[in-house]
């Protein structure tokens, strides 16, 4: 079976990830702050990429942003599917990410049992460094925070919104929300219907002596099959306490 191959690399480090043809066109999703279509690339400069990806046969069911005023790193929590729309129990790994990983809040966003990460809501914020008394001029958003939206990959369907985050200091930050999309309203955000989160694309600023830094600007679900199921309209919505 022919494939399609999407390379990206970071530094000494090379992601290749493998895409049914049938399904390849809409691997990437549209991503959740600017709607724009992101592509993978190299990490390096004012626009780069980091690709994060679970392995064969797992997915997508855990985000651990780390925070100060914004996010600064990430976890990800991968778990392995059993073929029939559960996950097992007993094979779930959680991944260091990149960025400032120690010093920070971790506001971790898992989904429950079952349930699979098919949407993502973000929160942005404006930061502005230092001007030493210059006119400031208003800068592009960036993330604070993601809340993944997950969904039960069998019946009953049903799907749960992850909450945002607290933030140290970040009252004057200007903080917006995005609501995740869900499969059911056909957005190019979120995981097509019968499909779900494998990984994540995100577009970065990791330059050195930049002001902020560790810039997380963009974020793309990268969604595929669960299994061979189709999962059907979700009838009930839970939210955590």
């Amino acid at each position: 079976m022919a494939v399609r191959q999407i390379i990206s690399s970071a530094g000494a480090i090379t992601f290749l990830l493998t895409l049914s043809p049938a399904y390849a066109a809409d691997s990437i999703r549209q991503s959740v702050l600017f709607s724009s279509a992101l592509q993978p690339g190299p990490e390096t400069g004012a626009d780069g990429r980091i690709l994060v990806h679970c392995d064969a046969g797992k997915s997508l069911v855990g985000l651990g942003v780390n925070h100060t005023d914004r996010m600064v790193g990430y976890w990800y929590r991968c778990a392995a599917n059993t073929g029939e729309g559960l996950w097992d129990p007993n094979n779930i790994l959680t991944f260091f990410g990149k960025g400032k990983l120690t010093g920070t809040v971790v506001g971790w966003h898992d989904c429950p049992q079952d349930y699979y990460i098919v949407g993502l809501g973000v929160t942005g914020g404006h930061y502005t460094a230092d001007s030493h008394g210059l006119a400031e001029v208003t800068p592009a958003p960036m993330i604070a925070d993601l809340q993944p939206l997950c969904r039960r990959g069998v019946s009953p369907i049903a799907v749960y919104q992850t909450q945002r985050s607290y933030f140290e200091n970040a009252e004057n930050n200007s903080l917006f929300d995005v609501p995740a999309q869900s499969p059911a309203a056909s957005s190019p955000k979120a995981c097509a219907p019968g499909t779900v989160a494998v990984g994540i694309l995100f577009a970065v600023d990791f330059r050195r002596d930049i002001d902020p830094n560790n810039v997380f600007r963009d974020a793309a679900l990268i969604c595929d099959h669960l299994s061979g199921l189709t999962l059907g309209p979700p009838k009930t919505t839970y939210s955590p306490h």
